[in-house]
């Protein structure tokens, strides 16, 4: 069938047919995913369209391309299981309070998965030992996530050495591994501000902020966990923010829980995956 709609297409406007009609059939896409029309929400953008390397067989990689649609018309939700905890600072609390106003019961489009929402204002990364260990002794063995995402750092930026930061990276990921066992521990990013509240020049902190990811990153996957990027995000887009210049606007909550949601359906659908966006 697709052989003989690729036939028919006018020669002119082939490449562009055969990219939408090819496209369309391996993704088992809807017309209306693949063509804009008025008042259309579930139209693939260009920006959702990436070539990127996904874990093979054996070892190694392979081509691939990623198509993510922001919205789709009836398929809404991710399908999960078992528990998810997201664990953070404040950011974490003010996105599930967004949440709270567009999904039902907090579940950011995942659905068949417990999510518990733990968000803390002023929550430290190296604090977070102790707190896991608290939330380890109150839930117990039956409560066992199977995933948990982790959302700190920012508040650590000015007070705490990198140093320090790395260390408490490594307990946590020892932590999560005794108290949780079978949990994927997800490390998220440490997000851009427009301004930092703690002493230091915006410059200083934001190459903090960096190369605090980069330990992050290679403690965790060391450890068998996986990496949750915000690439959208950067502290020159000033619409992702409240004017104090840490917080996160409507936008960028909504920007936020994408990521996270779109993150749990890739490290569910692709086991092998350790990165997300895997670019």
């Amino acid at each position: 069938m697709l052989q003989k709609v690729l036939g028919a297409v006018v020669f002119w406007v082939a490449s562009g047919f055969r990219a939408a009609f090819s496209l369309a059939f391996f993704a088992f896409l809807r017309v209306g995913e693949v063509v804009s029309g008025e008042g259309t929400r579930h139209t693939i953008q260009f920006g959702g369209v990436r070539w990127v390397e996904l874990p093979a067989e054996g070892g190694g990689t392979r081509p691939a391309v990623l198509v993510a649609l922001e919205s789709s018309k009836t398929d809404q939700l991710v399908v999960l299981t078992g528990l998810v905890w997201i664990i953070g600072d404040s950011l974490v609390k003010w996105a599930a309070t967004f949440a709270l106003g567009h999904y039902p019961d907090l579940d950011i489009g995942v659905a068949a998965a417990n999510l518990v929402w733990r968000g803390a204002p002023g929550a430290t990364l190296l604090r977070l030992p102790q707190r896991l260990r608290d939330m380890a002794s109150r839930h117990g063995e039956r409560r066992t996530p199977t995933m948990m995402v982790l959302h700190l750092g920012g508040n650590d930026l000015g007070t705490a050495t990198l140093t320090q930061m790395e260390a408490a990276l490594r307990e946590v990921v020892v932590t999560v591994q005794r108290l949780f066992p079978g949990c994927t521990p997800i490390w998220s990013d440490i997000l851009p501000r427009v301004r930092y509240s703690r002493a230091g020049s915006q410059s200083r902190l934001e190459a903090c902020r960096k190369n605090m990811n980069r330990r992050a990153r290679g403690i965790f996957v060391r450890g068998g966990g996986r990496i949750l990027s915000h690439p959208r995000f950067s502290w020159e887009r000033l619409e992702f923010f409240r004017e104090d210049g840490v917080h996160l606007s409507n936008l960028g909550n909504k920007g936020f829980l994408d990521d996270i949601r779109e993150g749990l359906s890739f490290f569910s659908l692709c086991p092998r995956g350790v990165r997300y966006p895997p670019f």
